[in-house]
């Protein structure tokens, strides 16, 4: 997890422990996968694009936030998982699949959010996308 709320990356942190009891009933590859928490600005820094499960949790985003910030998917590889919640990724080149739009309940209520899977090769990242 990457964010650049110290607080909210604690809370992240100290969620795992709920995340390895419910993980146990999820297929192996989901249930194995390595989780690790940083505290950075990941609008800035875009290392997090070699990830395979990407869950961003984007409602208080601007539009234009969420448009710059889905062109850098691209640099993801074919296969990668993309969870948003609030509002799809801004997808104009068609790279993604949307597999799932659905709500949850969340701390404030009910929440919309959506599975993405990446169905193109990676693209390198450049300004004119």
């Amino acid at each position: 997890g990457i964010e650049l709320v110290a607080s909210l990356l604690e809370r992240g942190e100290r969620r795992m422990v709920r995340w390895e009891k419910l993980s146990q009933n999820l297929p192996s590859r989901i249930r194995d996968c390595r989780i690790e928490w940083i505290e950075d600005d990941f609008c800035i820094n875009t290392y997090w694009t070699d990830g395979t499960f990407i869950f961003l949790h984007w409602t208080a985003f601007s539009t234009t936030m969420k448009s710059e910030l889905s062109k850098c998917f691209c640099a993801c590889a074919e296969g990668t998982h993309v969870v948003t919640f609030s509002s799809p990724l801004d997808d104009p080149h068609g790279d993604f699949l949307l597999l799932v739009q659905d709500t949850c309940d969340t701390s404030w209520g009910k929440a919309e959010f959506f599975l993405h899977e990446k169905i193109t090769k990676s693209r390198q990242l450049t300004d004119g996308q």
